[in-house]
């Protein structure tokens, strides 16, 4: 696994976290790491906006979901915002059906959630 596969990038207050096609099924031998990197970039003092770019994952159970609740759950503590962007056919319809459109913003491209969380705020 490369670091290319689970890295983040920096956008102002947006941390965008990328998950590469390692990460195209979420399994339980790669979900404890994937959760630890989730929470170290939601712990980032400076950060106000956490994204997480599904776009090369296929496929994720509810233990994934877990994790990104927990994420959440820290961004939401901090007074910050969380994202999903990217969502292939499958997580979107897992996202729809289980109503967490409803709990978190979605974006169709990484870009557009930057640029939308990241309106309005300061860059820093």
């Amino acid at each position: 696994m490369t670091a290319e596969e689970l890295r983040s990038d920096r956008f102002g207050p947006t941390v965008l976290v990328h998950l590469g096609s390692a990460y195209n099924s979420l399994n339980e031998s790669s979900l404890e790491k994937v959760e630890k990197f989730l929470l170290n970039c939601a712990d980032q003092p400076d950060a106000q906006n956490l994204v997480v770019d599904l776009s090369s994952t296929q496929y994720f159970g509810s233990r994934f979901i877990e994790s990104l609740f927990r994420a959440h759950n820290r961004m939401k503590r901090k007074g910050g915002r969380f994202a999903l962007a990217g969502l292939q056919p499958y997580p979107e319809e897992i996202i729809k059906i289980s109503k967490l459109d409803s709990v978190w913003s979605i974006f169709k491209t990484p870009t557009e959630a930057i640029q939308t969380m990241n309106a309005g705020m300061p860059t820093l």
